[in-house]
Formats: structure tokens, C-alpha cells, sequence
């Protein structure tokens, strides 16, 4: 009598996981979804039900993604974030350096949803696993408000990808490093004490000439002048993450605040942030390609 009771308790708890999983999937679906508001930072449950900005958190979030951009890496932002005495999601005061990624690379922070990551095998199981194909996925796009601009997100994960490929130890200190490459051989530049070289210099293959830095430097200064006129709209969302201009400002005059401080096209940050790549060719031209795929060639001066 016990082991039959036992065996239609088990099976009614099976059913009520099916449907329950069921339910779940059928949300999915239909594109709907919430969040686990103690565990996520920057967003916190409205008066609707639905999902809001939470502004202080934020602009956590934020702080992390422009200390990526700076230069910085996961254990790095986890130990300042730590010296600043700020909670990590869950209210603790330790930060992890898993912590640090998942924010990173969560795409709800530029307001869409991946649906159904992981998932769990069977009743008896409790464990959530990674969903790496055996379930459906869904996508959501523009499900709620974002707290970092898309473009922006976009870059980073570019970044993030660009970093575990080419460089085991991630040198943060210089600025354009993993950006210039050899219009040749492909390879990255590598900073000299007053120039910049091709890493396969030595390896005895064709390569492109050296850049001088002053020189670099000043052709930076220029292409984000010229890509300031051509696209607007990009130097605008990145510096609203950098200097949180105020969205009540006019179009116009977020432009004479920018062109009144030249230093901001000399911004270490905003060169990390809009160029993607620089390409150095035969005749010394760099060759600026920026986050949204814009070029800009300038030639030797």
C-alpha cells in the first residue's frame, strides 16, 4: 500500500511538473517574461507589475560596463567594485568575477530577452542545466527599457570576444591596444616606447610601417572630429554613458557642448568605446572603422 501510494504521488508531482513546464514554455512563446528582481541588478518590480529602471543600480551597471571599456577586466571591476563598498545583486559585499561577466554580458541590460537559457532534465533532477539546443529558444527584442544603449552592448561583447582570442593577460594600461592591425599580414600593432610596430616585425613577413604615437594620436583627434559631423548619433549615446548628459538637453546644444570641449574628442574612453578597428596599409594610411560600421581614411601627414 505505501510503495502504491508512493508511486501515484510521484507521478501526480511529475504532472504537475509538466504542466508547470508547459505553462512556462507557453509564456516564452508569447514573448513573456520577468525577473528574478533579487538576483539582477538595476531593475526592480513596478506598480504595474512590469519591470523598471532602478536608478541608483544602474547606474551601477553603468560604472561596470565603462570600466570594461576603460580597459579593465572581470577580477578588476569585481575588486573596485569591492573597495567601493557597492552591493553586488544579491546585497552582499564581495563581488565575483562570474558576476562581473554575467552583468556584462546579459542582454536584457540593452532591453532585450534571451528566453529559456537553461532548463531542468527531469523531476528527480533539480539542477538547472545550459539549454545548448535541446530546448527552443526565444528572443525578445525591445521586451522593456534599457539601461545601456544597444550599440554600446554591441561593442562590448565585440570586445569581450576580441580580448579572449588574441591576448591571454589583457594589458588595460594602453588604450588602443587589440585596435591597430596590419593592413599586410593582419597582425595587431604593438606599442614601442615612441611608436607603434607590427608584432610580426621579427618573424620575417611583410608587414606595414611603423606609426609614430604623436602621429596616432592626432589622427584619433581628427577622426572623431569627422565622425562627429558624418554620425552624431553615436558620439551621443557613448557620451551619455561617459559624462551622463542630461536627456532634457536640446540635439543642439549636446553639439556645442561637445565641439566647446575639444578635449573630449582626446577622450581615452570615447576611443575605446566608438573605434573598432584602425587598419594601417602600404602607403601608411589608417584606416578608422568605427562601432557602427562607418570608415574613415586619413592619410600620412
Amino acid at each position: 500500500m505505501i510503495t502504491l501510494l508512493s508511486s501515484l504521488a510521484q507521478e501526480e508531482s511529475r504532472s504537475q511538473s509538466r504542466n508547470i513546464a508547459w505553462g512556462h514554455r507557453k509564456r516564452f512563446a508569447d514573448g513573456k517574461y520577468s525577473f528574478t528582481y533579487s538576483q539582477f541588478l538595476g531593475y526592480e518590480r513596478g506598480k504595474d507589475g512590469l519591470s523598471v529602471i532602478n536608478p541608483k543600480e544602474a547606474k551601477t551597471v553603468k560604472l561596470i560596463y565603462r570600466l570594461y571599456l576603460l580597459g579593465a577586466n572581470f577580477h578588476g571591476i569585481s575588486e573596485y567594485l569591492k573597495d567601493c563598498n557597492i552591493p553586488t545583486p544579491c546585497g552582499k559585499e564581495n563581488w565575483d568575477s562570474s558576476t562581473v561577466k554575467r552583468i556584462l554580458t546579459n542582454e536584457k541590460y540593452k532591453g532585450d530577452a534571451l528566453l529559456q537559457k537553461t532548463y531542468k532534465a527531469n523531476l528527480m533532477d533539480r539542477r538547472s542545466r545550459k539549454n545548448n539546443g535541446e530546448l527552443p529558444q526565444y528572443y525578445v527584442t525591445n521586451g522593456h527599457e534599457a539601461i545601456i544603449q544597444p550599440a554600446v552592448f554591441d561593442l562590448l561583447q565585440e570586445e569581450i570576444k576580441i580580448r579572449k582570442e588574441h591576448f591571454t593577460i589583457y594589458r588595460s594600461n594602453i588604450t588602443l591596444n587589440n585596435k591597430i592591425v596590419c593592413g599586410i599580414c593582419g597582425d595587431f600593432y604593438m606599442r614601442n616606447k615612441t611608436f607603434w610596430r607590427c608584432r610580426s616585425l621579427y618573424n620575417g613577413d611583410n608587414h606595414c610601417k611603423n606609426i609614430k604615437n604623436k602621429h596616432l594620436e592626432a589622427s584619433c583627434v581628427t577622426a572623431m572630429k569627422k565622425l562627429f559631423y558624418k554620425r552624431p548619433g553615436i558620439l551621443e549615446n557613448c557620451l551619455s554613458l561617459l559624462h551622463d548628459i542630461n536627456t532634457d538637453i536640446s540635439e543642439n546644444e549636446v553639439s556645442a557642448f561637445i565641439m566647446e570641449n575639444d578635449a573630449i574628442f582626446s577622450d581615452d574612453w570615447l576611443w575605446r568605446t566608438v573605434i573598432r578597428r584602425i587598419t594601417v596599409t602600404m602607403d601608411k594610411e589608417l584606416l578608422f572603422t568605427f562601432s557602427d560600421g562607418f570608415e574613415i581614411i586619413l592619410k600620412d601627414s
